[in-house]
């Protein structure tokens, strides 16, 4: 089984055959290898650029979350207040999960 690929660029004129990449650099001159490794820089440049950015939005998150803001503490002196930190994990639907849990194990059984 043979496989044969055409492509051709623009700039080639037609019935041009270069067996080897080295050939068709030397053909076609320094502006397409220039154009090429301008290509490759710019990439990477956009890599590193997305990495130092993502980097410095972790930097910033974590560093965000080591102190309690004021709305947290509101928060959580209102719930003290209500006895609702208790409550979490206790009401009728958590009791149900853990009945339908519970039926789960007993038919793995």
């Amino acid at each position: 089984m043979k496989l044969y690929t055409i492509y051709s660029p623009p700039n080639h004129p037609d019935g041009t055959v270069h067996k080897t990449k080295s050939e068709a650099e030397a053909a076609e001159g320094p502006s397409i290898i220039a154009e090429r490794d301008r290509r490759k820089e710019n990439t990477m440049r956009r890599q590193i650029l997305a990495v130092t950015a993502l980097g410095f939005v972790v930097a910033v998150g974590s560093a965000a979350c080591e102190d309690k803001g004021a709305m947290q503490k509101a928060g959580e002196k209102i719930d003290r207040a209500l006895d609702q930190d208790k409550a979490i994990g206790k009401g009728p639907v958590e009791k149900a999960g853990k009945n339908v849990d519970d039926a789960a194990k007993d038919l793995k059984k």
